[in-house]
């Protein structure tokens, strides 16, 4: 297929709920791209049947996805992303999203279609900056990364793994290698995400080996409330963002609030029987204790 949308459910069957909101948020946006699930036995349970229709193909994701060096590691399954997805045109949203009724979806994914790889970002710093000091972290101490890593004067990006966009090309398949090695050899400590690495750390590893970069500094596609100092509406955002994350271990009132504003909202659109409202992470992962 050319072009679809890759959701990745593991693990906990609340994953599942929460992939099936997006999902169906998706389709009730009026976006006809397909959606490609993959998921773990647990997950599925976690979905009912008039939900799994939202889903236009489903695969079940390979055991050795979900280890590092042995021992469960969840997240790591973003890093195999690219062999993951049956699309030649890959656009990946975290489960912990959902859209926003505002049709911007498809208008996002036009303005990428000249675009090989881009990824949510929260800007970048340069390894020659007065502001890295002995003390800098971005997952882990970012002095300890430019030594083990040989790095000079690169731009270290913050990026955030909830959306990323590809094209599979050989720089990309390159790209997506480097960040599944890292995972699996990284050689600094990091904060511990969720029992395991954050992701995002031997991602943005890769991209600075790949010479590879976000086609946009502060590209804010979709709205995470860390994002913001200010409490926000979904009237605050409908301009700006096709959707809002709820990723994170916590959920404070007016995010969830919202979340569940839409996905009762969606649910009429798309005219589903039940609901699957939000619930804080914390409360069913205990792995999720930080962050």
């Amino acid at each position: 297929m050319d072009k679809g949308i890759l959701i990745i459910a593991v693990g906990h069957p609340n994953y599942g709920k929460l992939a099936a909101n997006l999902a169906m948020s998706i389709k009730g946006s009026n976006c006809t791209l397909p959606i490609h699930l993959v998921y773990t036995e647990g997950t599925l349970r976690g979905i009912g049947e008039d939900y799994e229709r939202f889903f236009d193909t489903k695969a079940e994701c390979p055991a050795e996805y979900l280890k590092n060096k042995g021992e469960d590691c969840f997240i790591k399954v973003k890093a195999h992303a690219n062999d993951l997805s049956p699309f030649k045109e890959t656009l990946f949203l975290d489960a912990d999203i959902i859209m926003i009724n505002n049709n911007l979806l498809l208008e996002t994914i036009e303005s990428l279609k000249d675009v090989d790889f881009t990824v949510k970002n929260s800007g970048f710093r340069n390894y020659e900056s007065e502001t890295i000091t002995k003390d800098s972290m971005q997952w882990a101490n970012l002095l300890e990364i430019k030594e083990a890593y040989g790095f000079t004067n690169e731009d270290i990006w913050n990026v955030h793994s909830e959306f990323i966009w590809w094209k599979k090309t050989e720089a990309n398949d390159k790209l997506f290698k480097d960040w599944i090695y890292n995972f699996e050899n990284l050689k600094v400590s990091n904060i511990e995400f969720g029992g395991c690495i954050p992701d995002e750390l031997p991602l943005w590893i890769a991209m600075i080996q790949n010479k590879i970069t976000p086609h946009q500094e502060m590209f804010h596609p979709t709205f995470w409330p860390m994002d913001s100092k200010k409490q926000m509406r979904i009237t605050d955002l409908r301009n700006d963002y096709c959707g809002i994350s709820i990723g994170g271990n916590n959920l404070a009132p007016l995010v969830k609030n919202n979340y569940d504003i839409l996905v009762s909202l969606f649910t009429k659109i798309t005219n589903m029987r039940y609901k699957y409202f939000a619930q804080p992470k914390k409360k069913w992962l205990p792995e999720r204790h930080t962050y």
